[in-house]
């Protein structure tokens, strides 16, 4: 008797045209907000593969000889003819 009750109305309120018209523009807003989210979801995604793919290369990579006694030496410093400021850019170009 209360399963019944309760179906009727259940059904009752599910067909009312004033709750219906109202739960239209409810739904548009909670799709493009499951929308947004699965967008930042793939783009999180994308991120991460990329990471992934990136440490995978890294992971996989044969070093040359003067990588690895680069590395042995502390891996600091900067070799010749590689400069960040132009300090000697005026002696180049006089040359």
């Amino acid at each position: 008797m209360i399963h019944n009750y309760r179906t009727k109305k259940s059904y009752k309120d599910a067909t009312n045209p004033d709750r219906v018209a109202v739960l239209q523009p409810d739904m548009k807003r909670v799709r493009a907000k499951q929308q947004q989210l699965t967008i930042e979801r793939s783009i999180q995604a994308a991120e991460e593969e990329k990471i992934r793919i990136k440490k995978e290369r890294e992971k996989k990579h044969i070093k040359t000889p003067t990588e690895e006694r680069f590395e042995k030496r502390g891996g600091e410093g900067m070799r010749l003819g590689e400069s960040n400021d132009d300090s000697g850019a005026d002696l180049r170009r006089r040359r």
